[in-house]
């Protein structure tokens, strides 16, 4: 039997909000595209064994099996989708749990589904820059992987589709307003990442994830590349004040996700002058209290 080699530009993904924790896709699922720009899928599993010695013998005597980790990592340029939302909105303190449908040599006789169920968002990351599209990157805590030649039965139900809009780029549409105002003349690069502090648990007797809990401190950092207009004296005098604001990113014009961080506040500040010449724009980290995703 000849089989196919794994490749890549061969691969799909597809997901849906499950009803409850791991319990997969359901009856007729409406099945949803992440983008159609998804530049990186990695399924992974943790060590599945470790190895047991004895005084009897130098070699490894026998092995036992660990609790099964499974994770999920997603890249994608964002569109006007609602993907981001489903990762970042946390409903009494809950977040969303996903089910994803992973393919690989999707065209090929000898395809493998991987049908990802109890997703749960352990990191999001968010990233814009001068010149490039916006970045979104995900990792998941997995409660259990399946694998199939197939692609899950929808029933009546339906296949993601195309999102058909445009990849959202940084230049392009958009803005970054910290207490209303620009948050500086040039902005030229952003970075949020999001923290949900989650934790894994397994129960004695089995493999699988019983549950992820998520009552872990959420952790919301990150920088703006900016420019330090009028000599940086305000954003100095923010920083040493402890100045809080509301900073908004629109990633695009309608439509598009809009971000809103609460809480904002620069953390530290370097204002650097030497002979190198050229506009000084530094990387200022920040910290904020909350996130919220809605639209343009």
């Amino acid at each position: 039997m000849i089989m196919a080699v794994g490749k890549n530009f061969d691969g799909s993904i597809e997901y849906v909000v499950e009803d409850s924790y791991g319990a997969g896709a359901g009856t007729d699922p409406t099945m949803l595209a992440i983008s159609d720009f998804v530049t990186n899928v990695t399924i992974g599993v943790g060590d599945e064994h470790d190895v047991l010695k004895s005084i009897t013998s130098q070699n490894i005597v026998d092995y036992f099996k660990k609790p099964r980790d499974y994770t999920l990592h997603i890249e994608y340029i964002p569109q006007n989708e609602t993907f981001l939302d489903d990762v970042i909105t946390r409903t009494n303190g809950i977040l969303q749990s996903l089910f994803f449908d992973v393919g690989v040599n999707v065209s090929q006789s000898t395809s493998s589904y991987f049908q990802c169920k109890g997703c749960k968002p352990k990191t999001v990351r968010i990233e814009g820059r001068n010149g490039e599209t916006w970045k979104i990157t995900v990792d998941f805590s997995v409660k259990d992987i399946t694998t199939s030649t197939s692609a899950i039965d929808v029933g009546t139900g339906s296949h993601a589709s195309s999102i058909g809009t445009d990849p959202l780029s940084f230049n392009v549409a958009g803005s970054i307003t910290y207490g209303g105002s620009e948050v500086a003349y040039i902005t030229d690069a952003i970075s949020i990442e999001v923290d949900n502090g989650l934790t894994d648990l397994w129960d004695v007797g089995s493999l699988t994830k019983k549950a992820c809990d998520e009552s872990g401190t959420i952790s919301i950092t990150g920088s703006c590349d900016i420019t330090l207009d009028d000599g940086g004296k305000e954003l100095w005098g923010n920083i040493i004040n402890g100045t809080e604001n509301t900073l908004v990113v629109n990633m695009g014009s309608t439509g598009a996700p809009k971000i809103t961080l609460t809480g904002v506040r620069f953390k530290s500040l370097e204002i650097p002058q030497d002979i190198g010449g050229g506009t000084i724009i530094q990387s200022v980290p920040f910290t904020a209290k909350t996130i919220s995703i809605g639209t343009v």
